[in-house]
């Protein structure tokens, strides 16, 4: 399974166990109940920034929704190579940017 789709999955699994409907978890995180759909049916990837936002709101570790690793370890390889591409797109600005995070993560 992708690792996008397992995102989701996360998501809609999380937002159920709040009871919330798409509408209320969209207005909660500011955004379109429409855009909470799109990212549960795994049409639409969520921002790092409301992946953030979500995660402070309801005092979520990413790993919490973020899926690492499956059995075999390929899922960390996918999200590896789909990580290197994003990199690849990126403009140096961008990539500072993100190297920060990844210290912070880090500690």
């Amino acid at each position: 399974m992708k690792a996008n789709l397992l995102l989701s999955q996360n998501i809609k699994k999380f937002r159920k166990a709040l009871a919330m409907t798409q509408e209320e978890f969209a207005l909660e995180l500011g955004v379109e109940a429409q855009y909470i759909s799109a990212i549960e049916r795994g049409t639409r990837g969520i921002s790092l920034e409301k992946l953030m936002e979500l995660c402070r709101k309801y005092s979520l570790k990413m790993d919490d929704l973020l899926p690492i690793e499956d059995s075999d370890g390929s899922l960390k390889e996918k999200w590896i190579e789909d990580i290197s591409q994003c990199l690849r797109d990126m403009d140096v600005v961008q990539v500072g940017i993100l190297r920060r995070m990844i210290r912070g993560i880090r500690g």
